[in-house]
């Protein structure tokens, strides 16, 4: 069962997302406070199954998307990064490419698209 940390500073919209994901069958742990996400990243490692991916909203308060995948990256080099933004300008996408993400989505997305994009790349990411 893919084990997922989703960082989403809506809470309404992470409660959909989680329950979309969990209802999927993925292990979800999700965070409203990217302050707490790298923190939360590196404890997930330390006591329980590593996270298979990680959804990071781009444009969130006190800290964006870019700067919890560089701390998640500091920790762990190969984490594999999803970014979730209503910013898909050109500037984002390439930013997210230079920092590793391996999936770049738009906003506004419903809970069954997040699905099936998570899903999709975890298939390729393992086989």
């Amino acid at each position: 069962m893919p084990n997922l940390l989703l960082v989403e500073d809506m809470p309404d919209a992470l409660s959909a997302f989680v329950m979309a994901l969990r209802i999927a069958g993925h292990t979800v742990t999700g965070v409203t406070d990217p302050r707490c996400a790298a923190q939360t990243y590196r404890e997930g490692h330390q006591n329980g199954p590593p996270f298979d991916l990680v959804v990071l909203d781009l444009a969130m308060p006190d800290m964006n998307g870019f700067e919890v995948a560089d701390q998640i990256h500091a920790h762990a080099p190969d984490a594999r990064i999803a970014f979730l933004t209503a910013y898909d300008e050109p500037l984002s996408v390439g930013r997210a490419e230079a920092s590793g993400a391996i999936a770049f989505w738009s906003k506004p997305i419903t809970a069954p698209d997040l699905v099936a994009n998570v899903a999709g790349v975890l298939a390729v990411s393992s086989g």
